[in-house]
């Protein structure tokens, strides 16, 4: 079983979780705040997470998410767009200690701000 976030507001996982299937953040927010709130992670494409354009995935601060694939497919959540028409990232940290493990791509045709907001340069 595959979960879908969709609408503009922010969806937060705080507890551990068993889920076994794919998260997909098409529109809004995700905070994580907790390691295991994702559910079980493999760090396959089948069992990630992926971020489309328009949205977002915060992690709260001490959430060190390891081995869950992440695909940014966009440059952030549209809803958070600055004077000047930037986001803050399609992947934030709220704190200063969270990170995200292994297995990340970005698609090619957008860039995709990291936490801090600067864009990582294309390769």
């Amino acid at each position: 079983m595959n979960f879908n976030k969709t609408g503009f507001g922010t969806l937060a996982l705080s507890g551990n979780n068993a889920f076994l299937g794919a998260m997909t953040v098409s529109t809004g927010q995700l905070s994580v705040q907790s390691v295991n709130a994702l559910g079980q992670t493999f760090g396959t494409t089948a069992t990630g997470t992926t971020v489309n354009s328009g949205a977002a995935i915060q992690l709260a601060n001490g959430v060190n998410v390891g081995n869950e694939f992440l695909t940014l497919n966009g440059v952030g959540f549209v809803g958070d767009q600055s004077g000047t028409g930037g986001t803050l990232g399609a992947l934030r940290s709220v704190g200063a200690t969270a990170s995200w493990g292994t297995g990340a791509t970005r698609s090619r045709s957008t860039p995709a701000p990291c936490s801090s907001g600067r864009t990582p340069p294309r390769r």
